[in-house]
């Protein structure tokens, strides 16, 4: 098809998809703008393909791939590659995870997740998360021989600029400086140092404008180019030119019209000529499908997979490419070279993993599996949980608490027994909820011999098994198929005989006992016949033989069926042995389900155990049945019945201290104006209870800062799929009241901000400006304060309210002074925006207003600068 006579430079947008693919690849030809407004230039700084390991490591996949059919081309095309025994090529699977630890069954240590550690505002911490996730993702690989080339991390698509997106949990922040910077750490610590090996490979995802999910197999993003530029390129940008990372995923959406994982100008134009990009693109899984099945872009597989490969699409997550790829090429629709030349840029990532060379010459063939989940990164965990928690609000310094004073504290919400480790995660051994980690801060044994089934720190899946309640309150674990699990936190089993379960069944099965580890062979294993309904109960047990000592317990349930045919109501440890008493009682009542319905008997027995008790604990949030992977939310607010578990809880208990463990921003408009301390832990990895306690304790103080802006309402955010960021969109541009602004955080202690030193009264051209801050802690106790650098550009334009320049984490002793600076070059791209009729970035003179401060609505020192 030719494209409209419209000049390619000023079409309006959107043209039909069919013209907007002949206008993309006209664009390529004649040099022009195209729908994209830029110029075709690979710019300074970006990366050189003459790299001599790099062409080394691709002329090595080249010679391979020369040897092979185009048939034998066509199936190393997909994710799961088969082996080609004549070649010496070992069966692959390109599909790992690591989004906050190595996705697989434990032992492996799971860290907070992305959104979590943004709060921290520590891009060395982040480093150090992600080196230790690439250290056990090699470790791992040589025990079993796990796949190194992952499809997470790092999320760098900005879907925390609205809080309704099912995955922000994946993403650092709704800030494109805080995501590169952060993203770029992340990519620089899993591909590692080495001269010449990857680590492992890295993935930069998805690209691109993939902010929503429940309708991302067909939605179409189409932003104006100033947002495009100016906001949802920063991040992959930052990771291809300054990370050099080696895979980047093509989302299932598409861009003003076009699916993503077939455009040219993102895949060829935009990420390899202008950018650099040497590695591999790899689609989103079956968004190759996608073009054909949902987008309707073209009709039929072949079609499909032809027009993706020639996107510059290399590896197929789904088996679209081994399907009708082979067709494609003899039907003409592409090249046989241009599919061997994709398959040539996947495998030179296995050559650079070291894959085909010795195992004495690659560097990480050494680490032993004995790191994995061991006392070091478990540490790790714990304290990248304690700096990611952001205190939001302390009246009358009720918190930290006492721990001496304390003589009955009670642990209320549906979130406090769980350990939520979010989406994308492994699962560790060992694993503490906050109810576990505020009992052993206490010195509190949170149950006995008898634990309640429904206590688990972990299960198989989010949708079961789960946690229900009897109309008399009593707890259950319940939703149970065949093959479901649980896991259980480290129980004694010194001088234990028997174990004993008490369950009702509508089918034979079996439970069978695991310690420390799910992937090893059961223990023991418990027959449980069919007890006549699923409200019949009956009580079985097992001998326990050679165990001894503390261990984590995985329980697993067996049936013949495919239906839920269990509930189990608890477990009983024999013989019993007498409770240790403890310095501070410990009473644990959920009040709700995370979803609810009302629960009578629940209710009544949290607001008792509030009423008795000196302090209540209140956890609350969400889970991945509310806000997850293809599902978005409309609403802000958590389930009803957490916000009247937590006015009831607090009109009975003054000291009522409510936190926050959830995956995602939520709305707490009653809690702010009437909770006296909210904290805020988000899905904290598997260390959240442990650090949880610090801080409420006063062990840790509180220096965490949110990473997004909290809403009050959904009333304060623009249409879900509008995706110019000018309307109203993050701290940039939002002119209304937040609940919490961005960059906002409590700490023990207070901070003063003075002497604003600005060198120089013009910014010009190739220089820089410095300015500096003296931070001193005017508090009683040492803290963590995060400095904050924002820049006013001249308003002709449209600029944001405010933009983040620069930021510092400071540790400062009490009464401890510190002087923080800032470089602002000339070309900072906070002082830039996007000139669509130049096709480039520039800036407009005039006044540039300097601001510090402790958030995004907290400027304690201002400045200005002439911007010439």
């Amino acid at each position: 098809m030719k494209p409209e006579t419209t000049t390619l430079s000023t079409f309006p947008v959107p043209l039909s998809r069919r013209d907007f693919l002949a206008v993309s690849m006209a664009s390529v030809a004649l040099g022009a703008f195209g729908r994209y407004g830029f110029a075709e230039t690979n710019p300074a700084g970006a990366q050189s393909l003459s790299d001599p390991v790099f062409e080394h490591a691709s002329q090595r996949a080249a010679d391979l791939v020369k040897q092979m059919t185009l048939e034998e081309v066509t199936q190393q095309t997909v994710h799961h590659a088969p082996a080609l025994p004549r070649l010496g090529l070992a069966r692959y699977n390109y599909w790992s995870e690591a989004l906050h630890g190595v996705n697989v069954d434990g032992p492996i240590t799971s860290f907070p997740q992305p959104i979590v550690l943004g709060c921290s505002w520590n891009p060395e911490l982040v480093h150090q998360v992600y080196t230790a996730v690439s250290d056990e993702a090699r470790a791992y690989h040589n025990k079993t021989g796990y796949g190194l080339t992952f499809f997470s991390p790092a999320t760098v698509n900005m879907g925390l600029r609205d809080p309704r997106w099912g995955r922000c949990e994946e993403n650092f922040s709704e800030d494109p400086l805080l995501v590169q910077t952060l993203a770029v750490q992340t990519t620089r610590a899993m591909q590692g140092d080495h001269p010449k090996y990857l680590k492992t490979v890295a993935c930069a995802k998805h690209y691109i404008c993939n902010e929503t999910d429940t309708d991302r197999d067909y939605a179409d993003a189409a932003p104006d180019r100033r947002s495009f530029w100016e906001y949802y390129t920063r991040g992959f940008e930052a990771c291809v030119t300054e990370a050099q990372v080696f895979t980047v995923m093509a989302s299932y959406n598409s861009l003003w019209g076009v699916p993503c994982v077939a455009d040219p100008m993102l895949l060829t134009e935009i990420l390899r000529k202008r950018w650099g990009f040497k590695g591999y693109v790899v689609s989103d899984c079956d968004a190759v499908a996608d073009i054909y099945r949902t987008h309707h872009y073209v009709q039929t597989g072949p079609e499909a997979a032809a027009l993706a490969i020639k996107a510059g699409s290399d590896l197929n997550c789904g088996d679209t490419y081994s399907q009708h790829l082979m067709k494609a090429c003899q039907d003409k629709l592409v090249s046989e070279e241009a599919v061997r030349a994709a398959l040539t840029r996947v495998l030179t990532g296995r050559f650079l993993l070291g894959e085909f060379d010795p195992p004495a010459d690659v560097p990480w063939s050494g680490l032993s599996p004995e790191i994995i989940e061991g006392q070091k990164h478990r540490d790790l965990a714990r304290e990248a949980a304690r700096q990611t928690m952001v205190l939001l609000k302390n009246e009358k310094q009720t918190l930290p608490l006492n721990k001496r004073s304390l003589k009955k504290v009670a642990i209320i919400g549906p979130m406090a027994g769980s350990c939520h480790l979010g989406g994308y995660s492994g699962r560790p051994a060992y694993i503490v909820s906050p109810y576990l980690g505020v009992s052993a801060a206490l010195g509190s044994a949170p149950f006995g011999d008898t634990v309640p089934a429904g206590e688990y720190v972990s299960t198989s899946n989010f949708r079961g098994p789960i946690v229900d309640f009897t109309d008399d309150g009593a707890q259950l674990l319940t939703a149970i198929k065949n093959n479901d699990w649980a896991q259980y936190p480290s129980l004694d089993f010194s001088g234990k005989t028997s174990i004993e379960f008490k369950f009702a069944s509508s089918a034979d099965g079996d439970i069978e006992i695991r310690f420390d580890s799910l992937g090893v062979a059961p223990a023991l294993t418990v027959h449980a016949p069919a007890t006549g309904g699923m409200n019949v109960w009956k009580t079985v047990s097992a001998p326990l033989s050679g165990v001894t000592g503390s261990h984590v317990m995985f329980l697993k349930f067996r049936s013949t069926g495919r239906d839920h045919f269990i509930s189990l109501q608890s477990f009983q440890l024999l013989p019993s042995k007498p409770a240790v008493p403890s310095a501070a009682q410990v009473v644990y009542a959920p009040g709700c389900t995370i979803m609810g319905p009302r629960n009578q008997a629940l209710l009544e027995n949290a607001v008792k155990a509030a009423s008795e008790s000196d302090v209540a604990l209140v956890f609350v949030g969400d889970n991945r049945l509310l806000s997850d992977e293809g599902r978005d939310r409309d609403y802000l607010h958590l389930p009803d019945v957490q916000h009247e578990l937590i006015k009831a809880v607090a009109a009975v208990n003054p000291r009522t201290i409510l936190v926050v463990n959830s995956c995602c921003p939520v709305a707490l408009n009653w809690e702010k104006e009437n909770v006296p301390a909210i904290l805020c832990s988000l899905n904290a990895g598997q260390e959240q209870g442990n650090a949880i306690a610090d801080v409420l304790f006063g062990d840790y103080n509180p220096g965490g800062k949110l990473s997004s802006t909290w809403f009050r309402d959904v009333a304060q955010l623009p249409n879900f799929h509008d995706y110019d960021i000018k309307h109203g969109r993050t701290y940039m541009y939002f002119r209304g009241d937040p609940l919490y602004p961005f960059g906002y955080g409590l700490s023990y202690t207070t901070f003063g901000y003075e002497n604003l030193r600005v060198k120089g009264d013009r910014l010009e051209s190739g220089k820089a400006i410095m300015l500096s801050a003296e931070i001193s802690n005017t508090g009683h106790v040492a803290g963590v304060e995060t400095v904050q650098f924002y820049v006013q550009a001249n308003d002709k334009q449209q600029r944001p309210i405010k933009q983040l320049a620069g930021f510092q984490r400071v540790s400062l002793q009490a009464g401890e002074k510190q002087t923080v600076s800032f470089s602002l070059p000339h070309d900072h791209i906070a002082l830039r925006y996007w000139d669509d009729s130049a096709g480039q970035f520039t800036f407009e003179p005039g006044t540039l207003q300097l601001m510090v401060g402790s958030s995004s609505a907290s400027i304690h020192l201002r400045g200005h600068v002439d911007l010439v």
